[in-house]
C-alpha cells in the first residue's frame, strides 16, 4: 500500500511541476484548411486557385519538390520552406495547418521526345 502512494505522489509531483511553455498547441483538424491543387502540363507548375485569387507554385519548390502522394498535410511546426506563412500573407489570412490535395499530378514516367526519331 505504502509504495502505491509514493507512486502517487510521484505523478503528482510530475503533473504539478511540469513546465507548459515547452508544449506545442495541439492544431485540430478543424484547424487545417483544404486546397484543391492543378497542374499546368504547360506551365510545368502547381496552380492553387481560390475563390478570388490564383497561384502558381513551381513543381521543385519546398513542400512540392518529388511529391508523388495525392495530398498532404502541413503544418506550419513542420513547414520547413515557410510555404504557409507565405500562403497566409499571399491569402491575407492567418493559416496553421494545411491539407494539400492534388486534382492531377505531372507524369513522373514520361519520356522525352527526341526531334532524331524518325
Amino acid at each position: 500500500m505504502k509504495d502505491r502512494d509514493i507512486i502517487a505522489q510521484m505523478v503528482q509531483e510530475t503533473i504539478d511541476n511540469q513546465n507548459t511553455s515547452n508544449v506545442l498547441k495541439f492544431k485540430s483538424p478543424e484547424d487545417t484548411e483544404t486546397f484543391n491543387v492543378n497542374f499546368n502540363e504547360i506551365k510545368k507548375c502547381y496552380t492553387l486557385t481560390t475563390d478570388s485569387k490564383k497561384l502558381e507554385i513551381p513543381m521543385n519548390w519546398g513542400p512540392f519538390k518529388n511529391r508523388i502522394a495525392t495530398e498532404f498535410t502541413l503544418s506550419i511546426d513542420e513547414d520547413d520552406d515557410k510555404f504557409i506563412s507565405a500562403l497566409s500573407a499571399f491569402l491575407d489570412k492567418p493559416l496553421y495547418s494545411i491539407k494539400i490535395k492534388f486534382q492531377n499530378m505531372p507524369n513522373a514516367f514520361e519520356v522525352k521526345k527526341t526531334s532524331d526519331a524518325a
